[in-house]
């Protein structure tokens, strides 16, 4: 016979339930320019400082922001959060517009940055598994950032620089030489705007768009970068025991993907003019081999080294599907270990599975665009495949109009070239689309 429960046991068992419900209940923590840390941070009696508010708040709580000026903000480890299941996120309230008057650096874990102004950003590590990990930074405006050892990171979004040196420092992301055997891991950055980061001086000061020193898995994505002096993105391990207690080795596991580099530019004063270096350097000279990147699906001005000042070597390295300039000597043609495949080098390319500039574009700088009568054509094979007519009676008419190049072959072929529905080189919008997906699908019928 089932055992039944005492009513009144029955009833304190549910009103214990509730009461822990509501106690995981999400809460807001208020903090405004004018709180006190003193205070218990609600609306009433907000706080003042970003670590009083992330230590009140328990994992999926809100911390709301109060409109105005806040000077420089650090927020130190909680033990409490570095294993957490939620976050803790950061806004400003509605309609607010909140600015850090100076640096933000994050050290804790579990927590979401979003829509803030502030000069510098540190995702900062502490030794140890209490160092900083799942923390996303979203939609920031900052002159910079750096990313130390610590684990899935994220800057998704904003809008980073301008940054001037001397004095000041590059998008960074790498070890802490005070930290051992401890490496950035799981580092995304997606759709950033990183653009004119520039020095007076780089003898004394070296500087450029974005400095990969060691660590993995990273992913830079959806990302455009401009007017960065010297390079767009540089990759090189200089640590040894003399910098940095040890060698921490090359960076590995990247994945490029989706990102518009413009080409690097000179120093200030000037500023302006093209400095005819690749956007994307990875200096090998350090040791190691790249070891499973994947750069796909990018546009390039100036193009990419991948042994820059030094002669490299690879482990499962992939190159496909970008745009860009003719890579001469850097397309290290045989080496073991690297695959280029269906990119377009205007000018050249570097492997037998690259592709040649398709008909009816041009190239105009680091993109493709339809070009008169050819475009034309290849539209018009499109739309009277799509309405029905025969291969035959496509050619017949282009020849006629157009010259006896216009075999049924050679149509056949353009049907057949998935390139014509756009965005097969470079970063979406590098490649439009000469013909949309209805016509595609229907101009199918002609090839049966």
């Amino acid at each position: 016979m089932p055992r039944v429960r005492p009513p009144l046991l029955a009833a304190l068992c549910c009103l214990a339930l509730a009461g822990s419900a509501r106690a995981a209940a999400p809460r807001t923590v208020y903090v405004s320019p004018t709180g006190s840390d003193a205070g218990p941070c609600t609306q009433a009696e907000p706080c003042a400082g970003f670590d009083r508010a992330y230590r009140a708040a328990r994992p999926g709580d809100t911390v709301e922001l109060a409109g105005g000026t806040y000077p420089p903000q650090t927020v130190g480890v909680d033990p409490t959060k570095v294993s957490a299941t939620q976050d803790v996120l950061f806004r400003p309230a509605a309609g607010a517009s909140v600015t850090i008057d100076g640096d933000l650096a994050m050290l804790g874990s579990h927590a979401i940055f979003r829509d803030l102004r502030l000069r510098f950003l540190y995702s900062q590590a502490v030794a140890g598994p209490q160092t900083s990990n799942h923390v996303v930074f979203q939609d920031l405006d900052g002159t910079a950032f750096l990313i130390g050892p610590n684990r899935a990171i994220t800057i998704a979004g904003g809008d980073w620089g301008p940054n001037t040196g001397p004095g000041t420092e590059e998008d960074k992301i790498g070890p802490d030489g005070a930290i051992p055997n401890q490496w950035p891991t799981d580092i995304v950055l997606d759709g950033l705007t990183i653009h004119d980061q520039n020095s007076t001086d780089l003898s004394s000061e070296h500087m450029g768009g974005l400095f990969l020193i060691s660590g993995g898995p990273i992913t830079i994505e959806n990302s455009h970068f401009l007017r960065n002096v010297v390079y767009d993105v540089q990759v090189q391990d200089f640590t040894s025991p003399d910098c940095c207690g040890m060698t921490f080795g090359a960076v590995h596991d990247v994945l490029l993907r989706n990102n518009v580099f413009e080409h690097p530019v000179t120093s200030l004063p000037e500023g302006a003019g093209d400095d005819r270096q690749p956007e994307l350097q990875l200096d090998p000279r350090h040791g190691g081999c790249w070891s499973n990147w994947t750069i796909v699906h990018n546009t390039f001005e100036n193009g990419l080294a991948l042994g820059l000042d030094g002669a490299p070597c690879f482990q499962n390295v992939l190159v496909s599907g970008n745009l860009g300039p003719a890579l001469g000597g850097q397309c290290f043609r045989g080496a073991a270990g690297l695959a280029w495949q269906g990119n377009l080098w205007l000018g050249g390319g570097c492997g037998a599975a690259d592709a040649t500039l398709p008909y009816g574009y041009v190239a105009a700088g680091a993109a493709l665009v339809p070009t008169g009568v050819a475009a034309a054509a290849v539209r018009r094979v499109f739309g009277q495949a799509a309405a029905g007519s025969t291969l035959v009676r496509i050619a017949r008419g282009l020849r006629r109009d157009l010259g006896r190049a216009w075999t049924v072959a050679r149509v056949r072929q353009i049907l057949s070239d998935p390139t014509y529905r756009g965005n097969r080189f470079g970063a979406r919008g590098s490649q439009p689309a000469l013909v949309d997906a209805k016509t595609w699908r229907a101009s199918r019928r002609a090839l049966r």
